[in-house]
């Protein structure tokens, strides 16, 4: 299970966490201190009707599950998701969350194994 959090913490993380955006997504990360990641995904209403944005929810947890054995622990992380994900294959938007975690350094090296 991928702990998420409350609208207070989404909007500490909004306040004072880095972003970095692509084409798919915007990536929010602040450090919490703790020794895990928590995730919390923001699909808009302008992105499609309840069941397009549940989908796209879904599909992102999924990538950031992919990815998560390869990244350092300790942030909370906001992915917020832009329109051209819609309709995405996972795989893309698996690169995406890749992409993005790599651009804040939050990615393990090849040698790094106590993360």
């Amino acid at each position: 299970m991928i702990p998420s959090f409350n609208n207070q913490q989404f909007r500490y993380i909004y306040a004072n966490g880095r972003s970095r955006s692509d084409r798919y997504m915007v990536m929010y990360v602040c450090p919490n201190g703790l020794e895990m990641n928590r995730l919390g995904i923001t699909v808009s209403k302008r992105n499609g009707n309840a069941v397009t944005r549940n989908r796209l929810k879904r599909i992102i947890k999924e990538a950031y599950r992919l990815q998560q054995h390869n990244l350092h622990t300790g942030y909370d992380i906001v992915i917020i998701a832009r329109n051209p994900a819609i309709g995405c294959k996972s795989t893309l938007l698996e690169e995406s969350v890749r992409r993005l975690a790599d651009r804040f350094h939050l990615l393990k090296k090849a040698d790094d194994d106590n993360g």
